[in-house]
């Protein structure tokens, strides 16, 4: 399994690419496209937090799989994005490991091996006597109807600092190019 250096780092590459423009709100359907490839309206559904988005569309640049495999969910609704059960904090440490806290706790209080095993290896909505192995959909919430987008206002100094940090990365860019 030698994959060479450079054909890896090309596709590891191409890939990241694919993966910005698919996170977009101006493109809406793309036709024939939209069978094979992931596209932008497939990727909202992948991120919504609606009942009919959780679990659905994985693949990162063919939806092909998804349709054969059965998670595929075309856009619908309006999607609300997020994660079902919000995290009421801003800290970033907090915000990357609470979801292994909880499946530390969940697995420290579960009671026998089957059921451990099954909260580490099921879906994340796995509940001991579920016949669902991802969670039953009917416990996501609904989402609320006055849900407001986060939406922060970043002070004119940052966006300062970030103009001139992207002018200095570019710059260096082409010196080292050169």
């Amino acid at each position: 399994l030698a994959i060479p250096p450079t054909q890896f780092i090309v596709h590891e590459q191409l890939n990241l690419l694919y993966q910005i423009w698919i996170h977009t709100e101006c493109v809406n359907k793309l036709g024939p496209l939209e069978y094979i490839f992931n596209t932008p309206s497939h990727h909202r559904v992948h991120h919504g937090i609606n009942r009919y988005c959780i679990d659905k569309n994985f693949g990162g640049v063919f939806i092909i799989w998804d349709r054969m495999f059965g998670t595929f969910q075309a856009e619908g609704d309006k999607i609300y994005y997020g994660v079902v059960h919000p995290v009421e904090t801003f800290n970033p440490l907090w915000t990357m490991i609470h979801p292994w806290v909880y499946i530390i706790k969940s697995v420290w209080n579960a009671k026998g091996l089957t059921t451990k095993l099954n909260i580490l290896f099921k879906g994340p909505g796995w509940t001991p006597g579920s016949q669902w192995r991802l969670g039953d959909p009917t416990g996501i919430p609904e989402v609320p109807e006055n849900i407001i987008p986060y939406n922060n206002v970043v002070p004119n100094w940052v966006d300062l600092y970030s103009i001139i940090h992207a002018v200095l990365v570019m710059a260096n860019g082409q010196l080292l190019i050169m």
